[in-house]
């Protein structure tokens, strides 16, 4: 959907296939974050929001489901990209995994509706026929941004900055620590947190096993 310079939505002219679908998804991602409720993107308000038909979405996807599934491959690659961003800005083991992780915190705290949707409606984002559980983590919805973490954990072992034997299983927990405190925190503002930075470096060097 276009935007005028005064802000009003119009409506896109028939055919615009690509443009579409990418309307289509800004405008389920503009309603999730206004509403904070996933069950408020609906095909309906999708398509009032992107100033379309509700008919014209099933060009593109199938249903609501295929909506939610794209936003959330989107997300990860976007928290994948942060990540990586991140990890780039530093060499040093230790100092990588711990802007790494403060990277994913912001971006918790940043879109937290989004950050959400990954998680509640992670089931749905492996399809119907993934069976009860993933063979390994290459194949899971959002592994690139799992690898990133992966890595900077692996280095922090090699470096013999950790004193953990399994990489695997030191980013796991390291990601099962930093999701204890992105959605935490979200859920209970008024507890008498720490320092946010603070609390996420004792976390990261608790779970990493950091020396």
């Amino acid at each position: 959907m276009a935007t005028t310079p005064a802000g009003r939505h119009i409506r896109n002219p028939q055919g615009t296939g690509g443009r579409l679908r990418a309307d289509i998804l800004a405008a389920a991602g503009r309603i999730l974050e206004s509403t904070g409720s996933d069950d408020a993107v609906t095909l309906r308000a999708i398509a009032r929001e992107a100033g379309i038909t509700a008919p014209a979405i099933y060009a593109h996807f199938a249903d609501r489901d295929a909506i939610r599934r794209t936003v959330i491959e989107q997300t990860f690659t976007q928290l994948a990209t942060v990540l990586t961003t991140a990890a780039d800005t530093e060499h040093e083991p230790v100092a990588r995994l711990h802007v790494v992780c403060h990277a994913y915190l912001d971006f918790a705290a940043r879109r937290p509706h989004h950050y959400r949707l990954l998680f509640e409606r992670h089931r749905a984002a492996r399809g119907a026929d993934a069976g009860p559980a993933a063979p390994d983590v290459g194949s899971i919805v959002g592994a690139d941004a799992f690898g990133v973490l992966l890595q900077a954990a692996d280095s922090c072992i090699r470096s013999g900055a950790s004193t953990a034997v399994d990489p695997v299983a030191s980013a796991t927990r390291v990601w099962v620590g930093l999701h204890g405190q992105a959605t935490l925190q979200a859920s209970l503002p008024w507890f008498p947190w720490p320092p946010a930075d603070r609390l996420a470096t004792d976390v990261v060097r608790r779970m990493a096993d950091l020396r």
